[in-house]
């Protein structure tokens, strides 16, 4: 094939044959435009060579956060480690149920075994609630009852003294919520019928108490008159309760114990009755009689000493099996004396069935250990 036609100067026409490399002018433009589409469509090529990568992969749901490094290391929120959490609900039990030597021992494998920071506020909490119980009981809180010297022909007064005795060389101040004192009065007439009545009042002006040391001491907290009234003989019961409070001493404070309690009785009588104590055995002796009066029972029901009452009612329910069930009916007003609980009945059988889990309850608590059936 001839190359392109070429002519000479002087008129000679010729043909050429193309140089090797050389582009045909029309391929050249061809060329030229294919490159500037190219230039124009990269973009739009590589965009959607993008999407169907995209595409080509399935999408796949976010991934999950690290965890959080106590969960992962084997420890819960408040950094206790898992392994130690049995531990710690031990204790929160033992707290709960006042078993306070089982709390002691755990809470000093706890501050042993655990990492210095955890839970390091709530057992010095739970060591602080523990040190105030024990130190609640070592004040030996008691409350008296103390007849009031009156003049002649005044009604008979009472004062309520609440004693308290503290062991130790250091003095103590309690400050607390104002102490409740709750009074519950029984009457018991010639027939045997009980009545109650009760009263509530709030002692604002002990507030805070101030305890020497290694010293007893005493507060006078209220006084009242003994209401006998037209009844054989009266009961009154003063309980003193607190709510809230903190015992401090030497610069450490600690909550007091309100599971505190103090209480006290007096025993008022009608005048025509002997003033003399009687004792449990005498009660038993009568009720054993062939005949049993209700004011005679009653007389002497009313004249043991209330520090007493279980004692007598131990020896009642140790020889219930010597009572008929009229007996038993006859014994019922001394019985909810006693017994402090004007609400039970005279029902024979259930008096029987009460005094017998009484002995019951009393034989096991006297046995030993090592007694065998």
């Amino acid at each position: 094939m001839h190359g392109p036609v070429r002519q000479t100067p002087d008129g000679a026409v010729f043909a050429t044959e193309p140089a090797r490399n050389q582009v045909p002018l029309a391929t050249k433009a061809s060329a030229r435009d294919s490159m500037r589409t190219m230039r124009r469509r990269t973009p739009t090529l590589l965009l959607c060579l993008a999407l169907a990568c995209g595409c080509a992969t399935a999408p796949t749901a976010p991934a999950a956060p690290p965890p959080v490094a106590h969960e992962a290391f084997g420890y819960d929120a408040a950094g206790v480690p898992w392994a130690l959490r049995p531990t710690v609900d031990e204790l929160a039990a033992a707290m709960k149920s006042r078993d306070d030597a089982l709390a002691e021992r755990l809470i000093e494998r706890l501050r042993a075994q655990l990492p210095p920071d955890a839970l390091s506020e709530r057992l010095e909490a739970w060591s602080r609630v523990l040190e105030g119980r024990v130190l609640s009981r070592e004040l030996e809180l008691r409350l008296e009852c103390r007849r009031v010297e009156v003049a002649a022909g005044k009604p008979e007064r009472r004062a309520l003294v609440l004693c308290i005795a503290n062991p130790h060389a250091a003095p103590i101040t309690l400050d607390c919520a104002p102490p409740r004192l709750v009074r519950t009065s029984t009457w018991i007439d010639e027939r045997g019928e009980l009545a109650r009545n009760q009263d509530v009042s709030t002692l604002h002006a002990f507030e805070r108490l101030e305890i020497p040391a290694a010293l007893p001491s005493e507060v006078e907290l209220a006084q009242f008159e003994p209401r006998t009234g037209p009844a054989l003989a009266v009961r009154e019961r003063f309980e003193l309760a607190w709510t809230a409070g903190v015992l401090s001493r030497a610069g450490r404070a600690m909550p007091f114990d309100r599971e505190t309690r103090c209480a006290c009785d007096y025993v008022g009588l009608a005048g025509k009755l002997p003033t003399g104590a009687v004792e449990p055995a005498e009660l038993v002796r009568y009720a054993r009689t062939e005949v049993v009066l209700t004011p005679a029972l009653v007389e002497r029901a009313v004249r043991i000493a209330p520090a007493r009452y279980d004692e007598a009612l131990d020896a009642l329910a140790a020889a219930r099996v010597e009572f008929s069930s009229a007996r038993l009916v006859e014994l019922a007003p001394a019985l909810r004396w006693l017994a402090r609980d004007p609400g039970l009945g005279a029902d024979a059988e259930g008096w029987q069935e009460w005094l017998r889990a009484r002995h019951n309850r009393a034989a096991a608590r006297d046995a030993s250990p090592l007694d065998l059936p």
